[in-house]
C-alpha cells in the first residue's frame, strides 16, 4: 500500500509538470504520518521532490527568477499532494484505530 502511494506521489508531480517530464520517488515507509512530525517530515521530502522535478534548483544564467513554468510546475505539484498527504495520513490513522 505506501509503494502504491509513493508512485502516485510521484505521478502527481509528473503529471502536474508535462514541461519536465520526469519523476522522482518520495519514501515514507519510515516514517508515522498519523503524527503531525511525519506529516512535516514527508512534507520536507515531497517538497524537494517538487522542486528537483519541476526545476526549480536550475541555475539560469542572467537571472535567479526561476520560470514560470517552473513556478505554475512547483505550485500544481505542490497543491496535488498536500491532498495526498492528508489522505495517506488518515489512512495510517485508521490502520492505527485512531
Amino acid at each position: 500500500m505506501k509503494i502504491i502511494a509513493a508512485i502516485a506521489a510521484t505521478a502527481a508531480l509528473a503529471t502536474a509538470a508535462p514541461a519536465f517530464a520526469g519523476s522522482v520517488e518520495v519514501k515514507y515507509k519510515d516514517l508515522d504520518l498519523s503524527t503531525a512530525a511525519g506529516q512535516a517530515q514527508l512534507e520536507d521530502r515531497l517538497d524537494d521532490a517538487a522542486r528537483a522535478v519541476c526545476g526549480m534548483d536550475e541555475i539560469q544564467t542572467g537571472t535567479r527568477i526561476r520560470s514560470r513554468e517552473a513556478r505554475n510546475c512547483y505550485a500544481g505539484a505542490k497543491a496535488q499532494l498536500s491532498k495526498q498527504i492528508a489522505t495517506l495520513a488518515e489512512k495510517q490513522k485508521t490502520a492505527k484505530g485512531g
